[in-house]
């Protein structure tokens, strides 16, 4: 869907990106993930009790919050979305009654060694979605994956022996790195379209 604006020496049609992440307002996002800390001890029956009260009492934010989802174009049930937020995603950075990413500086935490991909690696995915959304803006970034990996597999396979050849204490699995290189590709893709 395209815009007309209405500028003082031309007229413009300006294309109106579409969003495949549709994401909170840091307002939303801040009173879920309150309530998420102060129910995330609670069973799933008691826990979705306790998310139709708060509903009640906080109807006018979620409606607020619904409606501008579905004015940027989400078709699937707000409702769904807010609760599985809730309960699934911002209730397991409270796991065991803290918050997972205020941990303490001085704890120790057993985290694998980061893996960086090559930069030739990366600048390929970058040229591969810069000729996508040149040739058609309107792709997903699943297709566009998917894409790269048919088309790009010589590279891909060339990434993983860069990967293993590196002789690391924790070595990746093949599908992790397959993961890794999706989550990179896909983020990618978010970066540069918006």
């Amino acid at each position: 869907m395209s815009q007309l604006v209405v500028n003082e020496k031309a007229i413009v049609y300006k294309k109106e990106k579409k969003i495949y992440r549709y994401k909170f307002t840091n307002e939303f996002v801040f009173a879920l993930m309150e309530f998420a800390r102060m129910n995330n001890m609670l069973n799933s029956e008691n826990f979705k009790k306790s998310w139709v009260c708060w509903s009640k009492i906080n109807a006018e934010m979620i409606a607020l919050e619904k409606q501008r989802l579905v004015d940027l174009g989400y078709n699937k049930s707000v409702e769904d979305k807010m609760y599985n937020s809730a309960r699934y995603y911002f209730r397991s950075k409270y796991k065991n009654g803290y918050n997972n990413d205020m941990v303490k500086k001085g704890s120790k935490q057993n985290r694998r060694k980061y893996i960086p991909l090559n930069r030739e690696f990366l600048k390929n995915i970058e040229m591969h979605i810069n000729g996508l959304l040149s040739n058609d803006g309107n792709i997903q970034p699943k297709k566009a994956y998917e894409d790269f990996i048919k088309n790009h597999k010589n590279l891909q396979d060339k990434e993983y022996e860069r990967i293993r050849d590196l002789e690391l204490e924790d070595t990746l699995s093949e599908n992790e790195l397959a993961l890794k290189i999706k989550k990179t590709y896909k983020n990618k893709f978010y970066t540069l379209t918006h």
